[in-house]
């Protein structure tokens, strides 16, 4: 049987009613007594009226739902959206970064509470404002111009650091970092930016810098070799004389390239210090054969560590010293003991060989030795 929808039923009742509301019999209205037609008309019309009256009805309630559905999705989004807009707003609140974005006229849409207390005036004087509009003629933003119309020309982020002096007189380095905004196409449609106040770290690398250059400056002054490495052992820096003595190219000897030149029966110990040093935070000390340009030599270095305020190593540095003369001087020394040392038993031996007995006293009546002799007859 054919499923009659309810809003199907519900025309046909209402049909039904109308029909007997205008005096006609149902059951009768085609009986043998013939139809009239006048009454037929005009209740059909009627009808057809109200027929016409409940579908618009209907359609208008579904019309209405569907209505009331979209406005629950979009209010939906509304919230959500809002709660987004909220979210992002307390970031850029709470941000000490300078927070901003501009239309392709460059004038600003968007600004945080950082960039009005920057520029020491009240949001209805920047907003919709350009820079020059409320800094004038200044050359120090005029930078940050050109570098925003880079990126609305180009849709490249630029970065652009510069000094600049406040409303309150003080001198700050603001680094500015600047993106292209995009719309749906990804057309660029305006330009943001987050701009940081880096006073603080430029003085602290500065200050390492100039500390650094000291520290090249004396090192290159030393008539010894002089190293630096960082917290692994791994060697970065080396001062004039090390060139000088090796021959060797800048940065050719950099990381753990530096032993190469050492002494091929002397490598494999050095090595081995070296990384005991380094893994268990020591300073060490080793002599060893380095080749330089002139040939091997030997050479005592010293090496130690540099600890951090958490008590890390955070670099090494070292010494380099040619003690080959030195090394020469000792053998020499032991070379001259031991000949002396040969003479003196040779000598003995003679005096030991001869039947008499035989003194030896020395300039300052010293008696210096006995033959064997000597001493069996003096009972010494």
């Amino acid at each position: 049987m054919r499923r009659v929808h309810p809003s199907s039923s519900l025309l046909l009742g209402l049909a039904g009613l109308l029909l007997v509301a205008a005096g006609l019999d149902l059951r009768n209205l085609f009986s043998g007594g013939g139809l009239i037609l006048p009454s037929i008309l005009k209740s059909l019309a009627l009808v057809a009226a109200v027929l016409a009256v409940a579908v618009l009805a209907l359609r208008s309630r579904r019309v209405e739902a569907a209505l009331e559905a979209v406005a629950q999705e979009l209010s939906a989004a509304e919230i959500e959206a809002r709660r987004a807009a909220e979210f992002l707003e307390g970031i850029g609140e709470a941000s000490p970064d300078l927070i901003y974005a501009k239309d392709r006229e460059r004038r600003f849409v968007y600004a945080n509470a950082a960039v009005f207390r920057a520029l020491g005036l009240p949001p209805t004087e920047v907003l919709g404002r350009r820079n020059g509009d409320f800094v004038g003629d200044n050359a120090q933003l005029r930078a940050q111009d050109d570098a925003d119309r880079r990126v609305l020309e180009t849709g490249e982020a630029q970065l652009i650091e510069g000094t600049f002096t406040l409303p309150d007189g003080m001198t700050r380095v603001l680094r500015s970092r600047l993106f292209p905004l995009r719309d749906a196409n990804g057309e660029v449609t305006g330009v943001a930016g987050l701009t940081s106040d880096v006073t603080e770290t430029n003085a602290i690398r500065q200050a390492l810098a100039e500390s650094e250059a000291k520290y090249r400056t004396i090192a290159n002054a030393m008539p010894t070799m002089v190293w630096s490495a960082d917290a692994d052992g791994l060697r970065d820096f080396y001062n004039f004389r090390w060139y000088e003595f090796t021959g060797a190219a800048p940065g050719s000897t950099d990381g753990a390239s530096w032993t190469n030149l050492v002494h091929s029966e002397d490598r494999s110990r050095v090595i081995r210090l070296e990384r005991s040093g380094v893994a268990t935070a020591q300073a060490y000390e080793i002599q060893y054969r380095l080749n330089g340009k002139d040939g091997p030599r030997w050479c005592l270095e010293r090496a130690m560590p540099l600890f951090d305020e958490a008590g890390r190593v955070n670099r090494w540095q070292g010494t380099i010293t040619d003690i080959q003369e030195l090394i020469e001087s000792r053998r020499e020394k032991e070379n001259a003991i031991a000949d002396l040392e040969a003479r003196e038993a040779h000598r003995q031996a003679i005096r030991d060989s001869v039947p008499d007995a035989m003194i030896v006293i020395e300039e300052h009546a010293v008696i210096e030795s006995f033959s064997v002799a000597a001493e069996l007859d003096c009972g010494v």
